[in-house]
């Protein structure tokens, strides 16, 4: 559980994610979107999913910013990106408090076959190796963007773990498992104006479908 430092964070995309048009093969990388993208300085970038320059991938802080265009601070490319992927603005929640009664979980694949003639079915329940994690996250004072992440999670976006926002270089994409729907119930208390010392139990599953025995 070592890598489950206060200075690991969760990271997810509130907003647009931007095609990506082109990007370079230099050092930084520049990428240029199809539309405007409204970034700014020093803000974090997460681009996905863009292929042949796929060191681009990753999430970057933003620089050199125009109206279409970011350098992606720090990248180095490996090749002439073409119109793949997407960019979009990183928000993210700093774990002051580290994750707290971590446990893995499994989940199970279900597998059916019938015969040729379709008169008999075989199905075949297989548990995998350990893809998600339940643990505990404090609230720390009035944080909204934990509350934004729990909230966006909930609505379906990825979330990404880095174990150190030190280093950003490595990170894992997650799904929300739970809580998920109707996320009112993390209303800060209105008669102290913070949400105290509350705290949650997130589930959380690899999206990739990966295990997480790195982490654990």
């Amino acid at each position: 559980m070592a890598v489950l430092r206060g200075d690991a964070g969760f990271g997810w995309s509130p907003g647009t994610l931007f095609a990506i048009a082109s990007s370079t093969n230099a050092s930084p990388i520049v990428v240029t979107t199809s539309a405007s993208h409204g970034f700014s300085n020093g803000e974090n970038i997460r681009v996905a999913n863009h292929t042949t320059n796929t060191a681009a991938n990753g999430t970057w802080v933003a620089a050199s910013v125009s109206s279409t265009t970011v350098a992606l601070t720090g990248s180095t490319g490996n090749g002439v990106g073409g119109a793949t992927g997407t960019a979009a603005f990183e928000q993210r929640h700093n774990m002051r408090v580290p994750l707290r009664n971590i446990r893995p979980t499994r989940y199970k694949r279900r597998f059916s076959a019938e015969s040729l003639d379709f008169s008999a079915t075989e199905r075949v329940i297989v548990g995998s190796e350990y893809e998600g994690i339940v643990a505990l996250i404090r609230y720390d004072d009035a944080e909204p963007s934990l509350q934004d992440m729990l909230r966006d999670g909930a609505d379906g976006d990825s979330l990404i773990y880095y174990p150190s926002l030190a280093t950003v270089t490595t990170s894992y994409t997650f799904v929300l498992v739970s809580p998920v729907g109707d996320v009112s119930v993390l209303a800060m208390d209105s008669d102290r104006g913070n949400m105290g010392e509350h705290e949650v139990e997130l589930e959380l599953r690899r999206e990739d479908g990966g295990v997480v025995d790195g982490l654990l």
